[in-house]
């Protein structure tokens, strides 16, 4: 900034030129505001929580589990025990004079078509019933009125099994056909008959017999000419004519 100052002898004479005096003042510069540095707060100790007293626990009562009831096991009753040295009523009843295999005289003869139409209507079930009692034959091979009869019929096998025909399987034709006899076909059918409680009527077949018999009831089963088992009746009159 720059001022100007009047001099005594300025202001007396008005004809004197008056000079001016030329101050220079030096401005100083402003200061400059410290910069205001902030204190730092003193950290805060965190505040730790004193844990709350544990909950006393209550411990609940155990389910009372009741164990089951387990019963003694029964006694196993004891089995039977079957004298295999007497023989049973149904093959005492008719004792008396000697039953014996008739080699010779008139013989029941079944076509192929009757036999087929057996194994149409012949049960599984039955066959094995059957067979699974097969071994008390074995008892009375010596009964001295059936002897023989029951000898001839253990040789055999069940091959086929209805209501009231069974066709046994035998390894020898002569066999078969001493079976096939009216006579001892009838007596044999009368043992089975009282074994089993069914009027049961017997025939026999080779095993050659079956064999071929087999072949045709499978040929006749792939073109489906097989007979209907409602449209077959078995006549046991008929049959023992």
């Amino acid at each position: 900034m720059v001022l100007k100052l009047l001099t005594y002898e300025d202001v007396s004479s008005p004809s004197v030129v008056v000079k001016e005096k030329v101050v220079v003042v030096e401005q100083k510069p402003e200061p400059k505001p410290e910069p205001v540095v902030a204190k730092p707060e003193p950290a805060k100790e965190p505040v730790i929580e004193s844990p709350a007293p544990e909950q006393q626990k209550v411990e609940e009562p155990a389910p009372v589990v009741e164990e089951p009831k387990v019963e003694a096991p029964k006694p196993a009753e004891p089995e039977p025990v079957v004298d295999e040295t007497v023989a049973p009523a149904w093959l005492l009843d008719d004792e008396g004079e000697k039953k014996t295999v008739e080699t010779e005289g008139e013989r029941y003869e079944f076509d192929d078509d009757l036999i087929i139409k057996l194994m149409v209507i012949g049960s599984k079930d039955l066959r094995r019933t059957i067979t699974s009692r097969w071994d008390e034959l074995d008892s009375f091979l010596g009964h001295p009125s059936f002897g023989d009869l029951v000898a001839l019929l253990k040789d055999g096998s069940p091959f086929i099994a209805t209501k009231n025909v069974l066709v046994l399987l035998y390894d020898f034709e002569k066999l078969a056909s001493k079976v096939n006899v009216k006579v001892n076909s009838n007596r044999i059918s009368e043992i089975l008959t009282k074994m089993l409680g069914e009027d049961m009527f017997v025939y026999a077949i080779s095993r050659s017999d079956s064999v071929r018999l087999l072949t045709a009831y499978q040929n006749l089963r792939q073109i489906s000419r097989l007979p209907l088992p409602k449209d077959i009746k078995i006549d046991l009159e008929e049959l023992r004519k």
